[in-house]
């Protein structure tokens, strides 16, 4: 897949996402997703840090619910008409889980812009397209993102992401393991995804580009 392919790909996933919001209109309850955010204060959504909307939107497309199944997954069952890549990414969506990977290689020419990543939590490597993080990342880089197939073995990040120094990378898997070891069980996607949250405050999240 060339960079112009995947571009229009990034294009119609955020119209697509737009589609959905739109969609689930009041039945997202952005109340109780700020406030599992830390980001509800006197009555009011308020974002702190520069990212903190991208997370807040990302939290609601793939964990807000009503009457106790995911809005895209309900979403995904309706007779909403959607064009081939819509569907193509909408099936990604659905099956994407968030994971914590590391950078191995990076090739950033125009045309290619790949990052190549290792799934520090489940087994598997994995080919990632992404103009801005192929230039901003490095080898070693922590990520926490969400991985959308969007060609065999080609993927696409969901949009929010999390990115630590290679420096933290111990302590983060370490502080994975105790959370892991508290549930007796591997945490769930939502619960993985506000870990990574809650721990990029605390390390430091480093400034990447998606």
């Amino acid at each position: 897949m060339q960079t112009n392919q995947y571009l229009k790909i990034r294009e119609t996933s955020i119209q697509l996402s737009e589609k959905i919001f739109q969609w689930g209109g009041d039945k997202y309850q952005h109340q109780t997703a700020a406030q599992k955010l830390n980001l509800w204060h006197n009555g009011h959504l308020v974002a702190r840090g520069k990212n903190d909307m991208e997370y807040f939107l990302e939290y609601l497309l793939y964990y807000g619910k009503h009457k106790g199944q995911l809005l895209l997954e309900q979403f995904f069952d309706s007779d909403i008409a959607l064009n081939d890549t819509e569907e193509l990414i909408l099936e990604g969506m659905v099956n994407a889980n968030i994971s914590i990977f590391e950078v191995n290689d990076v090739d950033a020419s125009e045309d290619t812009c790949r990052v190549f990543v290792t799934d520090l939590l489940n087994a598997g490597s994995y080919e990632l397209i992404n103009r801005g993080l192929a230039t901003t990342a490095s080898q070693g880089v922590i990520l926490g993102i969400r991985l959308i197939e969007i060609a065999n073995g080609v993927h696409m990040t969901s949009g929010a992401s999390f990115a630590f120094d290679a420096a933290h990378k111990n302590k983060l898997l370490n502080d994975y393991s105790h959370q892991k070891f508290k549930a007796r069980r591997k945490l769930t996607s939502e619960e993985l995804f506000l870990f990574l949250y809650s721990k990029s405050s605390i390390y430091g999240g480093i400034s990447i580009h998606l």
